[in-house]
């Protein structure tokens, strides 16, 4: 559920230029009216209280004081500090995301371990792993995460230490999986404002550049990759999140363990069948029977495994993958 702030300042402008920027945040977890007069405000909280008031000291009467809000914060032009022993104060000539923080962070401290934390829903975690290569694993994942954009938010995200998207989509990033992970370490509260500035977009499906650095990818312990899905998964930006997990990632079953759901490729061929007998056996020594509760086996079409490395990423929005995997999806009732 979405929290209520109410932004009311002398400035009309500050206030509707603070309520774009919170607009901005992909998925917002909270939904914002800017008010331009202490009147207007007072008339609106006859029907409708705010989680959070921004106001001018200006704005601020015994009656909106009254009105039962949440949490209150003063926004001020100076040092002034007279209002913090009853209210927030935060200074609002800085950045918009710095204002937002404090908002957040404090909103964070006062409601720890109520249920008011919980800002977004969770989402849905697919995996696509494969111990096996060359199997059309990413192509694949690819077209899930297309299928299932079609009517929802979807984020892929690609574990592989050389995934080979920069020549793939012949485009450059100059952000990448290891600037989330940067971003998430220093402040998990502006997640959902970075989040933007690293996605990018393949037809309906949101993704974040593969890491470019290989030992950047394989220096992230387990602890962090669970952190910054449990981020993504809490914000409420995504309804639905692919990870294609490569070889090389920290913690691989543990991660995988913690997926709704596990596509793994495979082929019917002798040594491929043995490498799937071995991978299962040693789940089974590991005791993570419910990673195998979790995968389903998926036989691709021949046409799309033979020279993947040569498939131009759009093509298999038509090709014949596209209607495998909206079968695929319909027979697990998701279409």
């Amino acid at each position: 559920m979405k929290r209520k702030i109410f932004i009311c300042d002398v400035e009309a402008d500050y206030s509707y230029r603070l309520m774009e920027a919170v607009n901005g945040m992909i998925s917002s977890p909270f939904e914002v009216r800017a008010f331009t007069s202490s009147d207007i405000l007072e008339s609106c909280l006859e029907n409708e209280v705010p989680d959070i008031l921004l106001i001018s000291p200006a704005f601020l009467t015994d009656q909106i004081e009254k009105r039962g809000i949440g949490d209150i914060f003063i926004l001020t032009e100076g040092k002034d500090r007279k209002y913090a022993e009853n209210h927030h104060v935060v200074y609002k000539y800085q950045k918009a995301e710095d204002v937002i923080r404090e908002i957040i962070r404090q909103y964070e401290q006062d409601h720890a371990g109520t249920d008011t934390m919980n800002f977004g829903r969770q989402a849905e975690v697919i995996g696509v792993y494969s111990p096996l290569h060359r199997i059309g694993k990413t192509t694949f994942a690819l077209a899930i995460g297309q299928e299932l954009g079609r009517d929802r938010k979807v984020l892929y995200l690609n574990l592989e230490s050389c995934s080979g998207f920069p020549a793939l989509l012949n485009r450059e990033c100059d952000v990448d999986l290891s600037d989330l992970l940067y971003y998430a370490r220093q402040d998990a509260s502006l997640l959902a404002l970075k989040l933007p500035a690293v996605t990018q977009t393949i037809h309906t499906l949101d993704y974040v550049p593969p890491a470019r650095i290989t030992s950047d990818l394989m220096e992230i312990t387990s602890e962090e990759w669970h952190y910054l899905l449990s981020q993504i998964e809490g914000s409420g930006a995504y309804d639905t999140i692919i990870i294609d997990f490569g070889e090389g990632v920290q913690g691989l079953l543990t991660l995988l363990a913690r997926c709704d759901k596990i596509y793994m490729p495979v082929a019917g061929d002798f040594i491929s069948q043995g490498k799937i007998c071995q991978y299962e056996e040693m789940l089974d020594a590991l005791d993570y029977p419910e990673i195998l509760d979790k995968t389903e086996k998926v036989a691709l079409p021949v046409s799309e495994k033979v020279g993947e490395d040569s498939l131009y990423i759009g093509e298999f929005l038509w090709g014949p993958l596209t209607g495998f995997a909206r079968s695929l999806l319909a027979g697990n009732g998701r279409s």
